[in-house]
């Protein structure tokens, strides 16, 4: 088993999408495959405004014309290229979605607030109606695919808009299509990504939620996890992972391999390399993540795994720089916090609540007072 997720630039047109099915078909050749797809680019962006337009009092009609209005456009372009394509049935199971769409913003705009529970419906319409796309051109193809819903399958608990994953249930719920399951007659497995089953407590009844930032990354590793996949591959719109953000420093070279460990700390501190989150699953299983360029597919990439690697004896000890924006410096001192407990503890729950990161603590202490500085995500 191979997985493979496609990001927002893969899908962002009819010619984009054909090429990342192109890419599907060619590993379905070498191995049975799972795929994550995300929404279309630019829905997701077009989705969030929806929500605070609604919010603020105005009907939606407008936007979700435009969005219906993509899919449309994506849908006749591949009809005139993709003999059997049959674009009248896939866009009435996304014109359900858009149905619903128009149900919940008309809600959130009578009320004047989103609760998180219609927050990730809304939110997560844009992968729900891009896998009816990628359905349809695979059976087109005469692909054997097969469509599990990610709201069935990925069960996730805590905090509903990123949930944490119950990496047992998901498993079991998975254990059927693994290979040399009995049910593993589909070649290629189709996933929504982001979107997933979320209970408060595990066990409880579900309903829809979502894996938060990079969620669709994040769908591709739980994916991989629990069908024990040999590699995932992360495909994008760039050849890979750099020592440098290319488009700051136009001499940036590819980074050919690096450690889990490497590309956790890089994303850690502002690199776009795949989220600490997102590695750590293929990390506990020893799964190769790559980062490849559905725009270029023959650039060799990026791999990122346990290591060591021959590529390492060619370059120096230094992987790459990152540079973070938007952070802020916090330096809490004064005579008052001498001796006092839970002065750290106050600190984090003031940000916590605010829902702030803090990346970097650091503490210096002395006979006449304590210093606490908190490097924090603006």
């Amino acid at each position: 088993m191979l997985t493979l997720k496609f990001g927002g630039t893969s899908m962002g047109n009819a010619k984009r999408i054909l090429n990342s099915v192109a890419i599907m078909e060619g590993r379905a050749q070498i191995d049975r495959i799972s795929v994550v797809v995300s929404a279309v680019s630019g829905v997701s962006n077009a989705l969030q405004e929806a929500i605070d337009g609604a919010v603020a009092g105005n009907l939606q009609t407008k936007a979700i014309d435009e969005i219906r209005k993509t899919h449309r456009e994506i849908c006749d372009e591949i009809r005139a290229s993709v003999v059997g394509f049959d674009s009248t049935s896939v866009m009435n199971e996304i014109e359900e979605n858009l149905v619903e769409l128009s149900k919940l913003l008309g809600g959130i705009a009578t009320f004047g607030e989103c609760p998180n529970s219609i927050h990730c419906r809304v939110m997560g319409m844009g992968e729900l109606c891009c896998v009816p796309i990628v359905n349809a051109i695979l059976h087109a193809k005469n692909q054997n695919v097969l469509v599990l819903d990610s709201r069935k399958f990925i069960f996730a608990t805590g905090e509903q808009k990123e949930g944490d994953i119950d990496y047992a249930r998901t498993s079991a719920a998975l254990e059927s299509y693994r290979d040399g399951a009995e049910m593993n007659g589909a070649r290629i497995l189709l996933f929504a990504g982001f979107v997933c089953a979320w209970s408060k407590r595990s066990g409880e009844k579900t309903t829809m939620g979502l894996l938060g930032r990079n969620g669709s990354d994040f769908s591709a590793s739980i994916v991989a996890y629990a069908l024990g996949s040999k590699k995932c591959e992360f495909w994008t719109d760039v050849d890979g992972i750099f020592t440098a953000d290319p488009r700051v420093v136009p001499n940036a070279i590819l980074v050919k391999d690096m450690t889990y460990e490497e590309a956790m700390e890089l994303s850690f501190f502002g690199s776009k390399v795949l989220h600490p989150k997102t590695l750590a699953p293929l990390a506990s299983k020893g799964i190769e993540a790559w980062s490849l360029n559905s725009h270029n597919p023959s650039a060799r990439g990026t791999r990122i795994g346990k290591g060591p690697f021959e590529s390492e004896k060619h370059v120096g000890p230094v992987r790459g720089i990152s540079c973070l924006k938007s952070t802020a410096l916090i330096s809490v001192s004064g005579s008052g916090m001498k001796g006092k407990t839970g002065i750290a503890s106050r600190i984090f729950a003031a940000v916590s609540r605010a829902q702030i990161s803090v990346l970097l603590i650091t503490k210096s202490g002395g006979k006449s007072k304590r210093r606490a500085k908190s490097r924090i995500r603006a």
